[in-house]
C-alpha cells in the first residue's frame, strides 16, 4: 500500500451528494425570489427546528413553511447586506418553537464555494459547521 501524500485528499464530500443524502435542504427557489443570487441551503438541524412547523401548529396559518422560510431568508439578506462581506453572519429572529411561544433563535450563514468553486450561503445553528 502506498503512502498518502501531505496534502491529498482522501475523500470528499460534496455539497450535491449532502442536499441529496438530506443533510443539506436546499431553498434556493425561494432564496431567488428573496433577492439572493446564489444558492442557498439549511442543514437540516437548522431546517426542522425552524422551517418545520411544529406538530402542534402546522394547522395554523401563519406557521406554514414557505413563511417561516421566507422570514428566515429576508433576515439574513438583511444581515448579510450589513456583513461587510464576512464570510460568516450571524442573525437573530424571533421563531415559535412550540404552542405560541415565541423565542429569539441564533443562525449562522456560512459563505463558502459550492462544488463547481460559485458562491453559495448555508444556514445553520451556531454550533454547526
Amino acid at each position: 500500500m502506498g503512502e498518502i501524500a501531505e496534502n491529498e485528499v482522501i475523500d470528499s464530500y460534496t455539497r450535491a451528494e449532502a442536499i441529496a443524502d438530506g443533510i443539506l435542504i436546499d431553498v434556493t427557489g425561494l432564496a431567488v425570489e428573496a433577492g439572493f443570487s446564489c444558492p442557498v441551503a439549511l442543514t437540516i438541524v437548522a431546517h426542522e427546528r425552524y422551517v418545520k412547523a411544529p406538530e402542534d401548529m402546522e394547522d395554523m396559518g401563519e406557521m406554514n413553511e414557505t413563511g417561516r422560510l421566507w422570514d428566515i431568508l429576508m433576515v439574513l439578506r438583511h444581515a448579510a447586506r450589513k456583513s461587510a462581506g464576512r464570510s460568516e453572519i450571524l442573525f437573530r429572529l424571533s421563531a415559535r418553537e412550540s404552542g405560541c411561544e415565541m423565542a429569539v433563535a441564533t443562525l449562522k450563514a456560512v459563505c463558502g464555494s459550492d462544488d463547481d468553486g460559485e458562491m453559495c450561503l448555508t444556514v445553520m445553528l451556531p454550533e454547526e459547521d
